[in-house]
């Protein structure tokens, strides 16, 4: 490397540490990493399009599966957790629409919880006037915080944290599902099928039979063309579905490392964006070997 070079990569460093954009741009990547085991938990949001091919292979190669993210998908992600912010703790709650856990600002005392220090549907109530722990009376920034309930099925081992539990006037108590999206004109005349997917199994796992699918958009200007919602019923036809995906999923893992035969993708190799994760994991194996 030249002295030019040097000094160039310095000049550039300093270009970028005087602006916000770069440092973030950089700084919003992150790699997780989750070891396969057939006793492990799943999220209802992984569950839609969960490929049994791909969970076997990966943990026969002892691979973990991997999420990278970047400061594109956490801009999305992250403005998903300010909107529900924002319905939560400053809108639906305070306006008496809301049930769930409420957790205290002022002495961190919530409301809703239940003896393994978790908000289930049963426990959910509705926004406190006051804290029953220290009198707090919640005014503007010093409101209550939302907890969400937990959803779980034991036996599947499937757990998630539902966004809340509506009490809208005049209507049956609904399952709440929040989700941010860029464009409403995919969602207007129907709810994304993962998303019906992921609801149901948090109302089959709550014990409730109705729930709300709300699609807010990011980049609404307007209120009045910021919201889509659907109402979504249990269906049991599709849960028998999932429910044996996950079962298939859970023989896969414990069988044998050393069996040569593997589930079949359920989807054919294709997912809903483009190739399934089987498909990249079918050349590992393949390489692999018998």
């Amino acid at each position: 490397m030249s002295l030019g070079d040097t000094l160039g990569r310095i000049k550039q460093a300093r270009s970028d540490g005087a602006f916000l954009h770069p440092l973030l741009t950089e700084g919003l990547d992150s790699v997780e990493e989750k070891e396969l085991g057939p006793d492990m938990w799943l999220g209802p949001s992984r569950l839609p399009e969960l490929c049994v091919r791909a969970y076997a292979i990966a943990w026969r190669l002892g691979l973990p599966m991997i999420r990278e993210t970047d400061a594109q998908s956490r801009w999305n992600m992250d403005t998903g957790t300010a909107f529900h912010t924002m319905f939560q703790d400053q809108w639906l709650g305070p306006m008496g629409f809301l049930k769930g856990g409420w957790e205290c600002p002022k002495c961190l005392h919530t409301v809703g919880l239940e003896e393994d220090n978790t908000v289930s549907v049963p426990s959910a109530v509705h926004y406190p006037e006051a804290c029953a722990n220290c009198d707090h009376v919640p005014e503007w920034r010093s409101g209550f915080r939302y907890v969400e309930p937990t959803c779980a099925d034991p036996i599947l081992r499937v757990r998630g944290f539902a966004d809340g539990i509506l009490d809208l006037p005049a209507q049956p108590e609904e399952l709440f599902d929040l989700k941010s999206t860029g464009d409403l004109k995919w969602v207007r005349e129907q709810p994304r099928k993962n998303d019906v997917i992921q609801l149901n199994w948090y109302l089959d796992m709550s014990g409730m039979t109705r729930g709300r699918l709300v699609y807010v958009c990011r980049g609404a200007k307007k209120f009045e063309d910021a919201i889509v919602e659907h109402v979504v019923y249990l269906d049991a036809g599709l849960m028998k579905q999932e429910k044996e995906k996950v079962h298939a999923l859970r023989e896969a893992l414990q069988a044998p490392k050393s069996e040569p035969s593997l589930p079949t993708c359920p989807y054919g190799g294709r997912g809903t964006y483009g190739p399934c994760d089987c498909a990249d994991l079918d050349l590992a194996w393949a390489r692999h070997g018998p």
